[in-house]
């Protein structure tokens, strides 16, 4: 794996780490994931070469279009006398 590949789907199959022997190591999951933090040295003590993430999709429906409301003119019977 290359090293700025934060975000590039990682499909079942694919390599992603190469032995000293030159032996890949495939990416076994059942799913496409999204590795982030590649090679980041905070993860190294924990054995964690980067963290795994789905892509998820949504669909929201649309807002409707809102109006102002109409000015209100004053109520006559409210007015004060001049």
């Amino acid at each position: 794996m290359d090293w700025d590949q934060d975000f590039q789907p990682l499909q079942p199959g694919d390599p992603i780490f190469q032995m000293f022997s030159g032996e890949d190591l495939l990416y076994e999951g059942e799913s496409t994931v999204y590795p982030l933090f590649i090679n980041e040295d905070a993860y190294y003590e924990k054995g964690v070469a980067f963290v795994q993430t789905e892509k998820l999709t949504f669909s929201v429906p649309a807002m409707p279009v809102l109006t102002p409301a109409p000015a209100q003119l004053p109520n006559p019977s409210h007015t004060s006398p001049t």
